[in-house]
């Protein structure tokens, strides 16, 4: 039986540490890092959770601080066991699973099909688990913890995903960031190019703003449609009504004042604001910071957004 991490509808990334090492931010990425996991229904890619019968895709979203790392993949997906304290468990042979060992830089990703409700009578919800390996290809063992690289030097990236199931008339949609107005200094803020590598040399642009190096604090603003929070049917009068929508804020240099934003379900402004400081120095040619908002409902549903500035010497 394969055993997963513990996980709630969030994303986890499983990286050994060495004994002593310091705490590093979480919102700066400093090392190759996967930091998103969504699932989208064959035709229907708003929805998060498919429903028996349907097939659908689990994409993840993975940061470098510098140019792109061409890694090795091995996912799957499985039904999971009702969750308990400890570690996820499949409940069952996986829906797929998917291992390449040509090194890529595209994003992971696999589909699957879920089985008729007859099969997933006792299944509350799937697990999508995987492994990125630098060399080697990827071994997926009996625990996430036991999975890794056939490359004993490779320092393997380990993470899973919880996938709900559609029952009833009760689903769940991803939220929709694309359509969120970003902001940097009051400015409007383009998304990034996808040939806006971090760290490599840049010019300014007009979808790639340009900041001094020890420019000081600059203000970034989100504002996620209300829409995104759908409504919920609570049990207890107590309960929310609306989803809550966290934001996590990463990027690959400067210093971001906090790792992420919550828009509570009684919130009356979706408007999240972050400050950044811009890096002091910076090489002569320039450099590229990369920018990752990623946006979950704590349910399962999530998406993400990326932008990029350049950081130029400050003469």
């Amino acid at each position: 039986m394969i055993r997963l991490p513990f996980g709630s509808s969030v994303l986890f990334v499983l990286v050994a540490a060495a004994c002593g090492e310091p705490l590093k931010a979480p919102q700066l990425i400093e090392e190759p890092r996967v930091i998103g996991g969504k699932v989208e229904v064959d035709g229907a890619p708003e929805r998060a959770w498919p429903a028996a019968g349907e097939g659908a895709t689990v994409r993840w979203l993975v940061g470098y601080p510098e140019a792109k790392v061409p890694m090795t993949v091995g996912l799957l997906v499985c039904p999971g066991l009702p969750q308990s304290m400890g570690v996820s468990e499949c409940a069952g042979a996986p829906f797929a699973i998917a291992v390449t060992d040509e090194p890529s830089t595209e994003e992971p990703w696999i589909h699957f099909e879920l089985p008729g409700e007859d099969l997933l009578a006792d299944i509350d919800r799937g697990l999508a688990l995987g492994v990125l390996c630098s060399s080697g290809v990827p071994v997926l063992g009996e625990s996430i913890i036991d999975s890794g690289c056939s490359e004993p030097a490779a320092r393997p990236l380990r993470f899973s995903l919880d996938v709900g199931i559609a029952r009833g008339g009760q689903g769940n949609r991803n939220p929709d960031l694309a359509s969120a107005p970003v902001e940097l200094d009051g400015n409007a803020w383009e998304p990034a190019e996808p040939t806006d590598m971090a760290g490599a040399s840049c010019e300014g642009g007009e979808t790639r703003p340009t900041v001094g190096a020890g420019s000081g604090e600059h203000l970034i603003a989100l504002t996620p449609s209300p829409t995104d929070r759908e409504s919920l049917e609570p049990g207890d009068p107590a309960e929310p009504t609306r989803e809550a929508l966290q934001i996590t804020y990463l990027s690959t240099g400067g210093d971001l004042d906090h790792s992420y934003g919550a828009i509570e379900d009684d919130a009356d402004m979706d408007r999240l604001e972050v400050t950044w400081e811009a890096p002091e120095t910076v090489a002569e040619a320039g450099e590229i910071v990369r920018f990752y908002f990623v946006g979950r409902d704590l349910r399962g549903g999530v998406d993400w957004i990326e932008r990029s500035v350049c950081v130029v010497p400050n003469h």
